[in-house]
């Protein structure tokens, strides 16, 4: 289906601009920004269907809450910190997309 082909690609940009900012010294909610940014200038209609993180810090637990991927989240990444990083769209159904594409 061509709407899944889209999503996907959408999804695959949206991945490599986190992992851009995804840098020591950096804030951990930068990634939740620049993703909100990103989504509104290409796709603004799949705004309502990003998550409200995009994924989590990995130290002593397994899922770190002082290091969870939202807006809210000032932490600094540092060197050697291991995130999961976990991008999609919730309740998204299958249907047409239009979007734009540089």
């Amino acid at each position: 289906v061509e709407s899944v082909r889209l999503n996907y690609s959408i999804l695959l940009e949206l991945r490599r601009e986190c992992l851009a900012v995804m840098l020591a010294g950096r804030c951990v909610g930068s990634v939740a920004e620049t993703a909100n940014r990103f989504i509104r200038q290409r796709c603004p209609h799949l705004l309502k269907f990003l998550p409200k993180n995009f994924g989590f810090g990995l130290g002593l637990d397994f899922r770190e809450s002082s290091l969870i991927m939202n807006a809210k989240n000032q932490r600094k990444f540092a060197q050697n910190m291991v995130f999961n990083l976990a991008i999609g769209f919730h309740d998204r159904l299958v249907a047409p997309v239009t979007c734009i594409f540089f």
